[in-house]
């Protein structure tokens, strides 16, 4: 594919994301408190299909290390390294409470100590790794359209927390970083 239609779907991806987040997804935590079936699954497929989007956009040898062995091995280090981060907090958050179900209580125990969303920054993380691998200018800009959903996601998330759990939200939030990094008033 040409860098103009991969330029073409990779903002249409951006923007559907953005306006599915901020609209069918929103709207269900403000009516709700929770995610639909329908919201979830629409969530579930832009991720999927931004998941995609590196095959779509990377050389036809992918994912042979388009950028030679040098960047391969902390490459594939990137890509483990994300796995068992989006997978331990996958598994501690749980795939109902990560679709906006069963939130009796909020999360700070674990890796939720150290980041409010461990499983964003754990595929960030992977995601960087293949776009090493990929070596190409697209992956900069499908590491743009995640980065951007993502982000559109939490936003969208911390609404519905804060509404949710309030003063102990907002703790938590001045306690544990958003991503990673410095803990807030450390």
């Amino acid at each position: 594919m040409a860098w103009p239609g991969i330029l073409t779907l990779g903002l249409c991806v951006t923007l559907l994301g953005v306006v599915i987040l901020r609209t069918a997804v929103r709207k269900d935590y403000r009516r709700l408190g929770r995610l639909t079936l329908v919201s979830s699954g629409l969530e579930t497929f832009v991720f999927a299909f931004l998941g995609l989007f590196i095959w779509l956009s990377s050389p036809s040898g992918w994912p042979a290390p388009a950028s030679g062995l040098a960047l391969a091995i902390p490459a594939w280090a990137f890509i483990a390294f994300g796995v068992v981060i989006l997978a331990g907090a996958m598994g501690q958050l749980g795939l109902p409470r990560s679709w906006g179900h069963g939130e009796d209580t909020l999360l700070e125990s674990g890796v939720y100590r150290l980041s409010r969303n461990p499983q964003i920054a754990g595929c960030a993380i992977l995601l960087l790794g293949a776009a090493l691998i990929s070596g190409t200018w697209y992956s900069v800009g499908w590491m743009g359209s995640y980065s951007v959903i993502a982000h559109t996601m939490v936003l969208t998330e911390e609404e519905h927390l804060t509404h949710k759990y309030g003063d102990a939200y907002r703790r938590y939030c001045s306690r544990v970083p958003r991503y990673v990094g410095i803990r807030p008033g450390l």
